[in-house]
């Protein structure tokens, strides 16, 4: 009986040590102990560097699949298994949303220019999908096919029916309704949709506040600029289908400021940071030491400067796609001059000795007993300087 125990035990102690030669790649050493419960790969294997660490950490499950069942074929070694679409996706929007970085577009139309805050950092999906289709040019051309006066313009469907457009991976994507994000005010833009989870290339953008759209659409972005084109283009007159008789279409959008450019490379730069925080902190320390020698108190202050008149009035134009936007007509740009009423002139030059016109008044008072007769320079009129 002890040899067969001994037999028994040989036999278990070279399938253990054909197993680990398999799993490992080296045979175990002369004298080394032996065991029928096997190690993972992973600790033979040398560690890898802190920057190759993998950012997801969901394994393909075979490991423990081939552990537990007699009719898979087992596996020693856990590998990281290979992210989705949609994974991938869902950890650039919430690494987007850490980041907490807005979008910046300008949408030129046919009647002025309107500069958009997109909110990227609380609805990513649906900012990707439109600053997307804007560097596509998608919208180029295209013409707003709803205007209802007081309510809002909607736009974006290359078939102009109001029931086309895709959107930027072509096919419907859910909706992102966030309650810090509503439909208060005038210049709120929001996704057109027939349906929960049936946003396009559709969007709209309110006159004044419609509070019963909250929750039914997606608020990614809001007018900051051209506000004087909006209500230019509420006015265009419209047909019985809330058609607009008076062609208001978007001759093209610019890209000013878009989180998603280099984000891949972001997110690798923030994994490493997490995967060695002491580099990450020696490398902000000596940044944090770099700031702190520059005399930044004494330099001077360096002030935009303004290039044109309007909207996007400091912005140089090669940054933008489709050129600069035409100034306003001189009458909208310049504010009426203040005017005196005609014979105060007259009234200023025969205004009784003594007498006082205060700051703002056009009224003249009798002065102090013993001021005597005031120096005609005192008794002009108020200039016309706004």
């Amino acid at each position: 009986s002890n040899d067969a125990a001994a037999a028994a035990a040989a036999a278990s102690a070279a399938a253990a040590s054909t197993a680990l030669t398999k799993a490992t790649g080296k045979a175990p050493a002369e004298g080394a102990p032996s065991s029928s419960r096997l190690e993972p790969a992973s600790k033979f294997a040398k560690p890898a560097a802190a920057s190759a660490a993998p950012r997801w950490l969901q394994t393909t499950g075979e490991h423990s699949a081939g552990f537990t069942s007699t009719a898979l074929t087992p596996v020693t070694s856990n590998a990281i298994a290979e992210l989705s679409e949609a994974e991938a996706s869902r950890q650039r929007y919430a690494f987007l949303k850490k980041k907490k970085q807005k979008a910046y577009a300008q949408l030129q139309t046919s009647h002025g220019a309107l500069n958009l805050e997109l909110h990227a950092d609380s609805v990513p999906m649906t900012c990707e999908n439109f600053l997307g289709l804007a560097e596509k040019g998608y919208y180029d051309g295209l013409a707003f096919h709803r205007l209802l006066r007081n309510f809002m313009v909607q736009g974006g469907d290359p078939t102009g029916s109001g029931s086309g457009g895709v959107s930027l991976w072509g096919k419907p994507f859910r909706d992102e309704i966030s309650n810090k994000l509503r439909h208060e005010g005038r210049g709120v833009v929001s996704m057109a949709n027939s349906g929960p989870d049936s946003n396009g290339s559709q969007f709209f953008i309110t006159f004044k506040s419609a509070a019963h759209l909250d929750g039914k659409h997606t608020v990614f972005g809001r007018v900051v600029g051209g506000f004087d084109a909006l209500t230019r283009i509420e006015a265009v007159k419209t047909d019985k289908e809330d058609r607009p008789t008076q062609a208001v279409s978007i001759s093209g959008v610019n890209v000013l400021v878009n989180p998603f450019d280099n984000l891949d490379a972001e997110m690798a730069e923030a994994h490493e940071r997490e995967a060695d925080p002491a580099a990450a902190a020696a490398e902000e320390k000596a940044k944090r030491a770099a700031e702190d020698a520059q005399a930044w108190y004494n330099g001077p202050v360096e002030r935009p400067k303004q290039l044109r008149e309007g909207v996007g009035k400091y912005i140089a134009a090669e940054h933008l796609r489709y050129g600069a936007p035409a100034a306003p007509p001189a009458e909208e740009r310049l504010r009426p001059r203040k005017t005196w009423p005609a014979g105060a002139l007259n009234r200023a030059k025969h205004a009784p000795a003594g007498s006082v016109r205060e700051p703002g008044c056009r009224a003249y008072t009798k002065a102090p007993m013993g001021a005597g007769k005031l120096p005609r320079a005192q008794l002009r009129p108020p200039s016309d300087e706004l």
